[in-house]
């Protein structure tokens, strides 16, 4: 029988120490390239010593490309906000503001995020032209409270924390990935769907909307649903409503704060279905009527601030067809929101579709 041993493509230890040693040099010069190519191509436009080129989004993670967008001197404005400001376009604003505008919202960001985003904005861009703050069930919501006060799971803190000496993005097959997108994009090979002004269209093309499919994600079901008052409508005394807490508020307050006194502010409250609104006499419907109340307070005597409510009972909020689900509307009733909020604005009409509650020119 065959010694087992000389079936081994090594015939000393010294052919398995200088194969290990092979191994170690290979897997070291692969790392340290893989290095230098992050630190080179630099995917997020973080690191302080990279070259100068310009970068795009590649990937949907706006967490980590975003900021990139917030620091460009392309831009006067921004828009700050979740999901449900995220079809506002630059395109439709710039005109009407006379603004070069970036659409900095974010899927399901916390009011924390909102203000962290717009931290790297004001940071390079002091006296901004215009901001326009998208605010929905996010702010008003007790179970938000505390989930929406702080990052989410997966904050990047590293990219907003504007310590340039913690720039440097950690080491995982993301990054690199990321990596290799970037170049390809620099190097003209390919092109991606994201936007350079911060706009995607993010639902399904409008010939492929389904009314049924809407419905189910509004009501749960194919068929409509109304919305029922509640009676005897709710009863709650002055002090268990003074006893409301609304901390993304305290937040907001912050962030207007920090805009100096010729920007434009904008806030707009985001029209929500009506069957997602407060039900007439609900305990929610109180809650909503007392954080309108504070937030206009919060509002009312800052220079150039205008408060748009638009999550009402509207021509806009009433149509099935308009939303995608209890929340997100369409691209066709974004578009139309661009006209109103100038509208709102300007003064130039009132309409059925939103209430002005804070005008200060």
């Amino acid at each position: 029988m065959k010694d087992i041993r000389n079936l081994s493509i090594f015939s000393s230890s010294g052919d398995w120490k200088a194969f290990l040693r092979t191994a170690a040099c290979v897997l070291l010069v692969l790392f340290l390239g893989s290095v230098i190519f992050i630190l080179v191509v630099d995917p997020y436009a973080s690191i302080p010593f990279s070259p100068n080129w310009e970068r795009s989004t590649v990937d949907g993670d706006q967490r980590l490309f975003y900021p990139n967008l917030a620091r460009s001197a392309r831009f006067d404005s921004a828009i700050i906000g979740t999901s449900s400001g995220r079809l506002l376009r630059p395109e439709g604003l710039n005109k009407r503001f006379a603004s070069r505008f970036v659409n900095l919202c974010l899927n399901a960001a916390s009011v924390y995020e909102q203000e962290a985003m717009l931290n790297i904005f004001l940071a390079h861009h002091p006296h901004p032209r215009t901001i326009i703050f998208g605010i929905d069930h996010v702010y008003f919501k007790p179970e938000y409270d505390k989930q929406h006060i702080g990052p989410s799971e997966n904050w990047p803190e590293w990219l907003y924390d504007q310590n340039p000496l913690n720039n440097f993005p950690p080491y995982r097959l993301h990054t690199l990935t990321h990596a290799w997108r970037q170049f390809l994009s620099m190097a003209g090979l390919m092109t991606y769907k994201y936007g350079r002004d911060g706009y995607t269209d993010f639902t399904r093309p409008m010939d492929e909307y389904d009314l049924d499919r809407a419905r189910v994600k509004i009501y749960g079901t194919q068929e409509p649903k109304p919305v029922k008052a509640v009676v005897p409508p709710t009863r709650m005394s002055s002090a268990e409503i003074e006893a409301f807490t609304f901390p993304s508020l305290a937040i907001l307050g912050r962030m207007l704060s920090q805009l100096p006194d010729e920007t434009l502010k904008i806030l707009v409250l985001t029209p929500a279905h009506i069957f997602f609104q407060p039900a007439p006499g609900s305990a929610g419907a109180i809650r909503w009527q007392e954080f309108l109340r504070r937030l206009t307070g919060l509002t009312r005597n800052l220079p150039r601030a205008y408060l748009l409510n638009f999550n009402i009972p509207s021509p806009i909020t009433t149509q099935d067809a308009n939303y995608w689900d209890g929340q997100h509307y369409t691209v066709v009733i974004a578009a139309e929101l661009e006209s109103l909020i100038a509208e709102g604005v300007q003064g130039t009409i009132d309409n059925a579709n939103y209430v002005r509650l804070v005008t200060n020119k």
